[in-house]
């Protein structure tokens, strides 16, 4: 993991737009395509090279602000789950 960010800046990024988390509270990312709700919100991605976002072994997920500061992060080292919940 990367806290200062340097090789994030290469990775697909998603933009919720205007979106309160509350405290304690969670939210799903999907990287297809769907209808936001107040628990999920969708990347809208499809299709080609647009369909592979997570590496199949390993990865992470940054959550930050509207001003750029982490908030949290999740990552995963394997290729035996189909999904991870952080």
């Amino acid at each position: 993991m990367d806290p200062a960010g340097r090789h994030e800046a290469a990775r697909p990024r998603v933009t919720f737009g205007a979106f309160t988390l509350g405290a304690g509270k969670t939210v799903t990312v999907r990287t297809g395509k769907g209808r936001d709700t107040g628990t999920t919100r969708y990347w809208n991605r499809s299709g080609g090279t647009f369909a592979y976002i997570w590496n199949q072994t390993a990865d992470a997920g940054y959550l930050r602000d509207a001003s750029g500061r982490l908030i949290d992060s999740c990552s995963y080292n394997s290729s035996r789950a189909a999904f991870r919940i952080c």
